[in-house]
This record gives C-alpha cells, sequence and structure tokens, in this order.
C-alpha cells in the first residue's frame, strides 16, 4: 500500500467529498477499459462475454492506465455531488489538477503534474468500441471530450484551474446512477492488478459474505495482457498480506477459485442495497486510523482481519481506559491471533 499523502482535505475538497464518498462507474468495473501495465499499451484491448464484446482502441499515447481512471473517479464524483445537493450538472466541470492530485492520494511536484495530463491525453484520445447493451449494434465512445489546463497571465508556469468536459456516454452513465462507493483506500493501492482485483470484488462481491470466481475467469475480467500464471502468481502475493481494502482474498489452488470475503457486516439481505444515489457508502465496522493499521500490520501480521478487530477492541470495555490506544489496540490483536492460531 501506498502512504497516505494528505490527511486534511482543503476546505473545497472536503466540501465534495465528506458529503459524497468517492464513486466509481459500473460498466467499468465490470469490464476491463484500463491497461494495467506500466509502459505504453499500443496494442487493442478485447473483452468478449458471449455474444457482447469490448474493444479499447489506444491512440499515439498509448491505453488509458487504471492509474489515469482516478481523473474519471473525480469528476464522477463530483457531478454525484451535484446531483445530491439538488442541481442538474453540467458535462463541463470546473476544477483544478491540484485537487485530482490530493484526493488520489499522489504526490505535488512537477512530475505529478506531468502523469496527470498524460492520463488526460490518454483519455482524450482512446476510443471504445462496444456492443453491450445496444442489442448487436457497435457504439463508440471515448473517456472524456477534452480539457483545458488553465494558466496564469502574471505568473509564467503557474496552473490555476482545469476545465473537463465528460463524454456523453460517460456522463450519461453518471447521471443515471450507475455507480458503486468504493473505499477512499482504493487510491493508496499501489500495484494496478491489486486496484483491478477490488474494482472486480466491490462490483460482484458488494456487501454480501463471499464471492467467488474461476482464476481463469477472474484472469480475462482483470484485461491482463499477461499469462494466467502471471495473475496466478498475483493473488498468491495478494493472500499473504490481503491488503485489499474492505475484502480478504483467498485461493483454493486445487480448484484454481479465487474467494474475496467482505470484511464488514453483512446485510440481511443477500442483495446490494442502493440509496437514490446510485450506492451506500461503505459500512465498514470502524474506521480504523490508516497510520494505526499500518503499525499494526507491521507488528502482529498482514493476515488478520483488522477492521473486524478494530470493532471489536472499540466494543470491548478496556478499551475505554486505554491511555495508549496505540498500544493497547496493537496487543488486543497479537492476543486475538495468538488465540486464532491455537485454535
Amino acid at each position: 500500500m501506498l502512504p497516505l499523502r494528505h490527511r486534511q482535505f482543503d476546505f473545497f475538497i472536503a466540501d465534495i467529498f465528506d458529503n459524497v464518498p468517492i464513486k466509481d462507474e459500473m460498466i467499468t468495473m465490470e469490464h476491463p477499459f484500463f491497461s494495467l501495465g506500466t509502459r505504453p499499451d499500443l496494442k487493442k484491448l478485447t473483452y468478449e462475454q458471449g455474444d457482447n464484446r469490448v474493444d479499447v482502441i489506444p491512440s499515439s499515447l498509448g491505453m488509458p492506465t487504471i492509474f489515469d481512471k482516478d481523473i474519471l473517479l473525480y469528476c464522477g464524483s463530483a457531478v454525484m455531488r451535484e446531483i445530491r445537493e439538488g442541481r442538474q450538472p453540467s458535462r463541463t466541470l470546473r476544477t483544478s489538477p491540484l485537487d485530482i492530485l490530493v484526493v488520489s492520494n499522489r504526490e505535488k511536484n512537477g512530475k505529478a503534474y506531468k502523469t496527470l495530463l498524460d492520463g488526460f491525453n490518454r483519455l482524450r484520445g482512446c476510443t471504445i468500441n462496444t456492443t453491450f447493451g445496444s442489442e448487436g449494434n457497435t457504439k463508440g465512445f471515448g473517456f472524456i471530450e477534452d480539457f483545458e489546463i488553465i494558466r496564469s497571465q502574471r505568473v509564467k508556469g503557474r496552473i490555476t484551474g482545469l476545465n473537463v468536459t465528460l463524454s456523453k456516454w460517460y456522463y450519461e452513465s453518471i447521471i443515471a446512477q450507475n455507480v458503486l462507493t468504493i473505499h477512499p483506500e482504493y487510491f493508496q493501492i499501489r500495484k494496478s492488478i491489486d486496484r483491478r482485483f477490488y474494482e472486480i470484488a466491490r462490483k460482484h462481491c458488494g456487501r454480501k459474505r463471499e464471492w467467488a470466481i474461476s482464476l481463469e475467469k477472474l484472469h480475462k475480467k482483470t484485461g491482463s495482457r499477461s499469462a494466467l500464471k502471471k495473475t496466478r502468481f498475483n493473488v498468491r502475493e495478494l493472500v499473504k498480506s490481503n491488503h485489499l481494502p474492505e475484502y480478504l482474498v483467498s485461493f483454493n489452488a486445487e480448484k484454481d477459485m479465487v474467494r474475496f470475503r467482505y470484511r464488514g457486516k453483512v446485510k440481511a439481505s443477500t442483495e446490494e442495497q442502493t440509496d437514490l444515489f446510485g450506492d451506500t457508502p461503505p459500512k465498514i465496522p470502524a474506521q480504523i486510523p490508516p497510520d494505526l493499521l499500518d503499525d499494526v500490520r507491521k507488528v502482529v501480521g498482514v493476515g488478520a482481519d483488522y477492521y473486524q478487530l478494530w470493532d471489536e477492541w472499540k466494543n470491548w470495555k478496556g478499551s475505554k481506559n486505554a491511555q495508549d490506544m496505540r498500544g493497547a489496540f496493537i496487543g488486543f490483536c497479537q492476543t486475538k491471533v495468538a488465540k486464532m492460531m491455537r485454535a
């Protein structure tokens, strides 16, 4: 996991994202639209499911990466905020590159601005052809229609604003509230394949107790260019760390099955329950401080469900008198994990 770089948002960003959590568009969670590679990917990506097909056609700069998708997560969440407050949102958003960098947990330096600009260019240049939901007809669209980075007339090089116009397809999908809330720790996931695993789990497991998928099908849904054995390796590595927000991962090697288990309290219904805005915010038992989560994983190990243990500890009467919260919680986890190991 990446460190949490911005522990406190400024007033404007907090006004958007404290009231409306980060939203992810469900079609791009369900199907692979983004490159998982670190080098420019110039090959067309094709994904088929039954009679339906998606072709992602990159520009000369390559396919948009899953980290470029951070731009869309920011924009979609800003649109949802407008809807929640009773306004008709425009397809053109006025914001600043700095806000996107902060919300997506990125550095605030020249390299980060350059990477963000590259992401805008890849999103702008990409073409998507799909037959999903169109009765066999092929529809072509992109992610964003255009963007403009506004620079100061007085101070050379200073960026003062950003205008970005979403494509009609992406905008209408957000307006139709085809979205799910994702956990804010998503932006701390370091590896692109792990981000994709989280998206797939969030879409299919949701708030249900667990969801299983064959490794072969999971590999296909990721859109990975690598061989199946590489996805098997990545799943095994993820099982060792189990650092995904909201979900524990296990792997049955004999059956080649991957299982995702929701860490939080399971809803009474097995169906995903949504509100008028497309989703109910994540109901993790309690919000364990990210720095404490890092510390307890280092001391006790990475395999335990610390979200659930944090919930148990907060409800334990001994926690009310703990002067050293950090040490007391780590000691509590050590005791619990030791008991589980003996059981």
